[in-house]
């Protein structure tokens, strides 16, 4: 069956590179309750939420909200009956956990509209991009996203279970709740950053032949500006691409970032405690994850400010290199409307619109956090100071006279 499409004709059956390329990725964010989608008679991905996967979602999401429900309120139980917080710094990582289940497949009702045309239209564009190139886009999963968003977590995981009495986490639906909540979130996260280094892979590409045409300019050979035409035209379509990430997972990412930042300043701050009471076992849970909430936050952040620097930067730095005097006024006036947009529509990566991507942003988190961990740090100083002079009072009036 073939269709027209943007001028070309499309062959049905092998228009979704993109879909095919994710397959197994995009069936394990269904399975795991993060996208319920269903394929047209086009093989397009569309969504709805009163279909068999919506059916699924909703039973899904009712089902651990049950099971939430009894956590949630055992660890609040704990976490107010507790003379200190030394003693529930378990239950509140639960609490963290729990509101990460709740919160982020609510913000994926008003994302999945968009992450189905999302992937359609990277479909499109990767068909798009071969006939423009004559090369298919070869994409693989990064053995350090599957490190990060993979072995990490799983150690984070088992590290949760090995403190079973302390989370609350003591029967098989519980333990269910947190293996779905943990491979739900890394697999939002490698979406996120699978389709942040197919960007990046395009941007390989137009910076090395626009760093042709600068050879070519610097040399006085012929510069085409139909080739200057069809570099800006990927790079406008890529850069919408990388816009549209943001809007159809920025929101979830933005809560995983949250969430895994007050989890992170919870766990360093039971790796002190545990450090100053000289026990070991929770200084080795703890440290699992402080690593696994640094490995979400730094992933997420750093794929989105790599994009961005890639199709911003390396791409002006690239143009800005084509010498203008060696060509004509044609291609001339083609390159400076290429950096003219570039400069009207910068490539960046937002949280729905909330914050931009960026390194300073990554900053950001960490200084907030750690400011966070030193307000806990210094409850824990008052705490052990009232402690000694509660113990030294004691001993005083205790003690015989003469």
């Amino acid at each position: 069956m073939d269709f027209k499409h943007g001028g070309l004709t499309l062959d049905a059956n092998k228009r979704h590179p993109f879909f095919n390329e994710f397959r197994e990725l995009i069936y394990a964010l269904a399975i795991f309750g993060r996208f319920p989608f269903y394929k047209d008679a086009h093989g397009n991905v569309k969504y709805s939420l009163f279909s068999l996967g919506g059916l699924y979602w909703v039973v899904w999401y009712c089902t651990f909200m049950y099971a939430a429900s009894g956590v949630l309120g055992e660890s609040f139980a704990k976490i107010f009956a507790a003379a200190r917080f030394d003693s529930t710094i378990g239950q509140a990582r639960n609490v963290i956990v729990i509101l990460n289940l709740i919160l982020i497949p609510l913000s994926h009702l008003g994302e999945w509209q968009k992450l189905a045309r999302y992937i359609t239209e990277w479909d499109e564009f990767l068909v798009t991009y071969k006939y423009m190139t004559g090369n298919d886009l070869k994409i693989k999963l990064k053995a350090w996203v599957y490190t990060v968003l993979t072995i990490i977590p799983s150690l984070s995981l088992l590290a949760s279970f090995t403190e079973q009495e302390t989370l609350v986490i003591r029967n098989i639906l519980q333990r269910l709740l947190y293996i779905m909540l943990f491979s739900g979130m890394s697999f939002v996260a490698m979406f996120w950053i699978m389709s942040h280094v197919v960007v990046q892979r395009i941007a390989v590409y137009l910076k090395g032949e626009l760093m042709k045409l600068g050879v070519n300019s610097r040399n006085r050979s012929n510069v085409s500006a139909m080739e200057v035409h069809r570099l800006r035209y990927l790079w406008a379509r890529a850069t919408s691409l990388l816009h549209k990430s943001g809007e159809c997972l920025g929101l979830s990412m933005m809560i995983i970032s949250l969430t895994n930042s007050a989890s992170f300043v919870i766990a360093a701050y039971g790796v002190i405690v545990g450090i100053l009471e000289f026990n070991q076992e929770a200084v080795l849970h703890q440290s699992v994850n402080v690593v696994a909430g640094i490995a979400y936050i730094f992933a997420g952040t750093e794929s989105g400010y790599q994009s961005t620097q890639k199709m911003g930067d390396d791409i002006m730095a690239a143009l800005s290199a084509i010498d203008l005097s060696g060509i004509n006024d044609v291609t001339s006036r083609e390159i400076n409307m290429f950096l003219q947009i570039m400069s009207l529509n910068p490539p960046i990566v937002t949280c729905a619109g909330v914050v931009t991507i960026s390194r300073s942003f990554l900053t950001s988190v960490f200084s907030n956090t750690v400011t966070y961990l030193i307000v806990l740090l210094q409850f824990k100083t008052t705490d052990v100071e009232f402690n000694c002079n509660n113990e030294t009072l004691t001993s005083i009036l205790q003690k015989p006279e003469g």
